[in-house]
């Protein structure tokens, strides 16, 4: 458990180094899980183009994620303060 804000960020920015790599491993083959979603409720199995861009589309935001997070700890420190002193 952190011991102060100040650790607290460092390990923020610790876990948020590879977490795109990390979730993008673990989203590997959700198309299969979103597209028997979408069949469930729905009842419409979609197509090969649909679940190729739904599949594009979780490859592309890997960048975007780590791009967003890097080097934002401070910035995550300041909302934290504020969100819990409301």
């Amino acid at each position: 458990m952190a011991k102060s804000l100040q650790s607290a960020q460092a390990k923020w920015e610790r876990k948020t180094q590879n977490a795109a790599g990390k979730w993008a491993q673990n989203t590997r083959g959700a198309g299969g899980e979103w597209a028997k979603g979408v069949a469930e409720t729905f009842g419409v199995t979609p197509g090969p183009n649909t679940r190729a861009a739904y599949e594009s589309g979780i490859a592309g935001a890997e960048g975007d994620y780590q791009r967003g997070v890097q080097g934002k700890g401070s910035r995550w420190a300041t909302n934290t303060a504020r969100g819990l002193s409301y």
